[in-house]
């Protein structure tokens, strides 16, 4: 994998919903007393049944997640728990050496898209977010495998209607009172400008445009909507239930700055926590590394040449399991960073720092780097050449 032209693309793939958020309020025009469920709204617009500037009502979950992004790190399949067994004894007759034979046994399971919740927008009206509305029986971002998707080399999940939001613009402090939520929400259907349309078609993935297939549809003649709630006249969100649970899977990604080449391969593997003797590819996904650790709550998956990311799967509205399980996937993730710039520095000399450049929070990466993402070399050079993205980068920062 070309580095740059990775972390290009991967910037790239939120370009529009930066600009999404920055759109102007849509002005009502009519008024549906009628209430809607999730599917049944999209179903309207795409038929088109449902007038842009339609004030709506319509119950479902509201939540600060979705499955926006796609990691350079990404595999279908991934290790999920690894044991030793120990049998019988051998004779190593080169070195006079009685040896116990020892058997590995991984399990693999199917590898779950991380959630991502996105900052808020600063625009010309104010602070706004950009939550999600699933429908009422939405409960968890961990699917099932689909036995439909056998051979498929994108993804392994069963993604149905339930798992598939629209989004929702919403003031800041709104989502913080009503997000992981069913909620009955009141809002104006805006369309998505053609720009910002073209943007989430171009830069999506296959998995993604189904995950965003509720209120994104290249082939439609009507083809993007979302729910805009900036209106204080013509919006209202109303608490049904907070979720007890919704499971989902975190992540932070990043690369060793400078490192260009897979030079540093054996030194990456021996500075991974929990390692279990060896580490392997799939040849239907070049380039991808997979580490079979011991740790049976964190998955580590290198992309070359120096792309590694971090996964976790958690309650994303437990506070004692979140805690714990962020707390353990920043020691990971740490323990690695520093005992890998250890070995190449001691070995070759080169200072070489993991910088992140992802991560399914903003709010949280200073825990993971002082500078947060985003904040290295390679970044920069990007952003020489593709200036755009500056916007991007600045927001995915915290510093806009």
């Amino acid at each position: 994998m070309d580095l740059l032209g990775g972390l290009k693309d991967a910037i790239e793939a939120f370009l529009p919903f930066k600009r999404l958020g920055g759109i102007g309020i849509t002005k009502a025009r009519n008024r549906i007393t009628t209430p809607f469920r999730v599917e049944k709204l999209s179903d309207d617009f795409f038929n088109s049944n449902l007038k842009f500037g339609s004030t709506i009502t319509v119950k479902g979950v509201l939540s600060r997640y979705a499955s926006t992004y796609r990691p350079l790190s990404y595999v279908p399949t991934i290790p999920r728990r690894a044991s030793v067994e120990l049998g019988g004894y051998a004779i190593d007759i080169e070195k006079n050496k009685l040896l116990q034979k020892r058997s590995m046994k991984a399990t693999f399971s199917t590898f779950q898209f991380p959630v991502q919740a996105l900052p808020p927008v600063k625009s010309e009206v104010g602070k706004f977010c950009i939550a999600y509305l699933y429908p009422e029986g939405f409960n968890s971002f961990l699917l099932d495998g689909d036995p439909a998707k056998k051979e498929n080399l994108s993804d392994k999940l069963l993604i149905t209607d339930s798992n598939r939001p629209i989004p929702v613009l919403v003031p800041e402090l709104m989502l913080e009172n009503f997000s992981e939520s069913l909620v009955t929400l009141t809002g104006i259907v805006s369309m998505i400008p053609e720009d910002i349309a073209n943007l989430l078609a171009d830069r999506s993935c296959e998995t993604l445009a189904s995950f965003n297939r509720a209120f994104h549809r290249a082939s439609s003649v009507r083809v993007s909507f979302c729910i805009d709630c900036r209106d204080p006249l013509n919006s209202d969100i109303k608490l049904e239930y907070r979720l007890d649970s919704l499971p989902g899977a975190i992540y932070v990604e990043g690369h060793f700055e400078g490192v260009v080449d897979d030079t540093y391969r054996h030194e990456f593997k021996s500075a991974v926590p929990s390692i279990m003797d060896f580490d392997f590819g799939f040849v239907d996904y070049p380039g991808k590394i997979l580490y079979v650790t011991a740790n049976q709550h964190i998955s580590i998956i290198g992309s070359l040449p120096s792309v590694f990311g971090f996964y976790a799967e958690t309650d994303l509205v437990d506070g004692r399991e979140f805690d714990a399980k962020l707390t353990g996937l920043q020691k990971f993730y740490t323990d690695f960073r520093k005992t890998a710039g250890k070995a190449i520095k001691s070995k070759n000399g080169f200072d070489a720092k993991f910088k992140p450049d992802f991560i399914f929070d903003s709010r949280r990466q200073n825990f993971f780097h002082p500078e947060g993402v985003l904040a290295n070399k390679e970044v920069d050079e990007v952003l020489k050449k593709h200036t755009e993205l500056s916007e991007v980068t600045s927001w995915l920062n915290n510093k806009e």
